[in-house]
């Protein structure tokens, strides 16, 4: 039995999770987990006080070979995109 890629993404710690600041600072919130938990990461920064009042200006999820890929910027996501996310359901790289 092998495992699907989602799987396999649930068992691997490469993922961290950052937030920037209004001046541009970085802040590593998570580092080294799962997707699964990066993400839930990602929505409770997005949905906090400090997002809506814009103390919390963006917020990425890098994966183990530090490519973005995921990034909120002011109230969205910015990446991946819609076109992006329709072109990996259909299996289009």
């Amino acid at each position: 039995m092998t495992m699907t890629d989602h799987e396999q993404l649930e068992d691997v710690n490469e993922f961290n999770v950052f937030w920037f600041d209004p001046d541009g600072n970085t802040h590593k919130e998570r580092e080294f987990v799962t997707a699964m938990e990066a993400v839930e990461c990602a929505r409770s920064l997005s949905t906090r006080p400090a997002a809506k009042l814009g103390v919390i200006r963006r917020i990425m999820i890098t994966d183990g070979d530090d490519f973005c890929v995921f990034l909120w910027e002011d109230g969205r996501v910015v990446f991946p995109d819609d076109h992006t996310r329709e072109m990996e359901a259909r299996g289009d790289h």
